[in-house]
C-alpha cells in the first residue's frame, strides 16, 4: 500500500488549536493533551487510510472533499493521487454549520 504525504492547511491547524483550547477550558489540560495526540495520530494515518472514507465525499468547487469522523469532530480532506498527497482542509466540530464554513473559505493555505 502506498503511503501518501499528509499536509495540514493553516485553517485546519487553527481549527485543531481552537478545539484543544475549548477542551482545556472545559475538561482540563490533560484531556486537551490527549485530544492533541489523538488528532495528530488520526490525521497522520490518513496517509495510508484515506481510501477508507471514499463513500463520504462532498463534491464542491471541483474537488471531492472527504469526511473522516473523529468524535466530536470531522476531518475534511482532499486527495491528490498524482502527487500522493492528502490535504487536510478543516477540522470542525460536528455540531457546527460545517457546510457553510467550507463554502466560506475560498482558498486554503498550506
Amino acid at each position: 500500500m502506498d503511503e501518501y504525504e499528509v499536509l495540514w492547511s493553516q485553517e485546519s491547524i487553527y481549527d485543531a488549536a481552537d478545539i484543544e483550547d475549548y477542551i482545556a477550558a472545559e475538561f482540563g489540560d490533560k484531556r486537551a493533551d490527549q485530544f492533541h495526540n489523538d488528532i495528530d495520530y488520526e490525521v497522520g494515518r490518513l496517509g495510508t487510510t484515506h481510501k477508507l472514507y471514499t463513500g463520504t465525499g462532498i463534491f464542491y468547487r471541483g474537488f471531492l472533499i472527504f469526511k473522516k469522523p473523529f468524535s466530536p469532530s470531522i476531518v475534511f480532506y482532499i486527495v491528490d493521487d498524482s502527487l500522493k498527497r492528502v490535504y487536510v482542509l478543516r477540522i470542525l466540530r460536528h455540531e457546527r454549520d460545517w457546510q457553510t464554513m467550507l463554502k466560506e473559505t475560498l482558498f486554503y493555505t498550506f
